[in-house]
């Protein structure tokens, strides 16, 4: 029989304090609000309370519809519009995980990798736990390093294939282990065990991107081709700027089957004229 072991009370007062924390960073309204409640408790809820919470109220719902709309600038490819939206729900709260992740994103879409990365860092010193802006600060160095260089730190966090295989660690285990590695048949039974047929087409499609270069890596240019046609049929369940992104990849690994790319660039370049990927696009479609 196994033997349970059970946590120390330092550890799991530590746990306790670490949540709190990050709940006060996260939503600290939460805090005010309690604050408020607490004191109408103690003095029989008079009316002049009412105020204090409306208005904490009303400040917390701005912030999420400031997000939102972020969110929404983002997908449709409007950077300097989203970040500016990022940039006022951050006044309200300039510790939320989620307001520096698009403000992050908005860095990196439009190609500033450094702000990008100055953000996700400043992010993840207040939220170190947050899965989300992990997972964004390590595709952003995983895209920026040289793989030779980068790989023992990386591959030392990743197992061959994790047993835990979210769609986003999926992807940049494949890509470390294509184009870092250079092992096209274990970035194609990476894609293969993340079941991207299960998957929400923007989640799906930039694994299938993958898994059509490792096929064409090693030679089965039929079946890459196949996956580069369900790549397309796929890609209006997209939003418009991982559209586009997706497009210039597509063009990409046409033009490696030796055919014509130049109308997934000029589409790409089309779709997202100020996104990360627009002047490679551009000067392929000129090129091509």
């Amino acid at each position: 029989m196994a033997l349970r072991r059970e946590r120390s009370p330092h550890v799991a007062f530590a746990d306790w304090r670490m949540g709190v924390r990050q709940l006060l960073l996260t939503i600290p309204e939460a805090a005010l609000l309690l604050s408020v409640l607490l004191v109408g408790a103690l003095t029989h809820f008079p009316v002049a309370l009412g105020l204090p919470a409306l208005v904490i109220a009303a400040f917390f719902g701005l912030r999420l519809i400031l997000l939102a709309l972020a969110a929404r600038r983002l997908e449709q490819g409007a950077y300097a519009s989203a970040a500016w939206l990022a940039r006022q729900a951050l006044r309200l709260n300039p510790w939320s995980p989620d307001g520096l992740l698009l403000l992050a994103q908005s860095h990196l879409r439009r190609g500033d990798d450094s702000a990008a990365e100055a953000t996700l860092r400043r992010a993840l010193a207040l939220h170190p736990t947050d899965e989300a802006l992990q997972s964004a600060l390590a595709a952003l160095l995983l895209s920026q390093a040289q793989p030779d260089a980068r790989q023992p730190a990386v591959r030392k966090d990743m197992p061959t294939i994790p047993e835990q295989l979210t769609p986003a660690l999926a992807q940049q285990r494949a890509w470390l282990a294509l184009h870092g590695e250079r092992d096209a048949a274990l970035a194609r039974a990476i894609v293969l065990r993340a079941a991207p047929e299960r998957l929400a087409p923007r989640q799906a499609l930039p694994l299938l991107i993958i898994l059509a270069e490792a096929l064409l890596e090693l030679g089965a240019h039929a079946e890459s081709l196949r996956t580069l046609d369900r790549i397309e049929a796929g890609l209006r369940r997209c939003p418009r700027a991982q559209q586009a992104e997706l497009l210039y990849h597509l063009g990409r690994l046409y033009v490696a089957h030796g055919r014509s790319g130049t109308a997934y660039f000029r589409r790409s370049v089309e779709l997202d004229p100020h996104g990360r990927y627009a002047q490679h696009a551009w000067r392929s479609a000129v090129g091509g």
